[in-house]
């Protein structure tokens, strides 16, 4: 019996005269010709549709609670041995644009804790860049979420100018930038009561918060502060 052989409608046959791989080139002419079915064709459309960049199509969310900013410069004191300033300090920064922000609210700590005490339980930092000795930056805060047990905070930090040539020495010139991150954050903050027990968000902390949004979009209320030498 003659063995069975594959047949095909393209010759891999290499013409008299001809390169080697003429023959695979007659092959891939008529595999170019052929279609997906269907149901590739969806599968392939759906992959492209997936692979789109967060944020290009209309389900892309962006906050819409102004931020609060505190204008800080950088301190000598701030620096670590590489010449820039320590990554425990960026907490510092970020406390202090909470609490400002709080008190542009209408709320000090005291009263906004009712009687216990708000506390940070969860900090989470990205850092983009580093600060340096002179350099001018601003931390933001505004309310991401408020749920009955907790506060969601985004937070940022925007380096604003840098001193060129000797830092903060005299005769250095400044220049002014256009706003660029250093760290963002979020943070939680929940409320625990005179025993340090987590309780219930005060009543009314979320609503003055919210009502500091409104007048700072009516121009009523301050949405940045300045933190100098001696108000630190």
């Amino acid at each position: 019996m003659r063995p069975l052989r594959p047949t095909s409608h393209a010759s891999t046959r290499t013409p008299a005269g001809g390169p080697p791989h003429a023959g695979l080139a007659t092959r891939s002419h008529h595999l170019r010709r052929l279609t997906l079915p269907p149901t590739t064709q969806k599968v392939g459309l759906f992959l492209r549709a997936a692979a789109a960049p967060p944020g290009d199509g209309p389900t892309s969310h962006q906050p819409s609670s102004p931020f609060f900013w505190v204008t800080i410069p950088v301190r000598e004191s701030e620096l670590d041995g590489y010449r820039v300033v320590n990554n425990s300090v960026y907490g510092v920064y970020l406390e202090h644009a909470r609490s400002e922000w709080l008190a542009a609210a209408g709320l000090d700590a005291a009263t906004a804790a009712g009687g216990g005490a708000l506390a940070l339980s969860h900090l989470s930092i990205r850092f983009a860049a580093p600060l340096r000795s002179g350099d001018v930056c601003r931390a933001g805060v505004r309310l991401a979420k408020a749920t009955p047990a907790r506060l969601i905070c985004e937070q940022r930090v925007e380096l604003m100018e840098r001193r060129n040539g000797g830092g903060a020495a005299a005769g250095a010139t400044s220049t002014t930038l256009a706003a660029s991150l250093v760290v963002e954050a979020t943070a939680t903050v929940v409320s625990l009561d005179e025993a340090y027990r987590p309780r219930r968000i005060p009543a009314g902390v979320a609503d003055a918060l919210a009502g500091w949004d409104a007048r700072v979009r009516e121009g009523r209320g301050a949405a940045a502060l300045s933190w100098d030498s001696e108000g630190a």
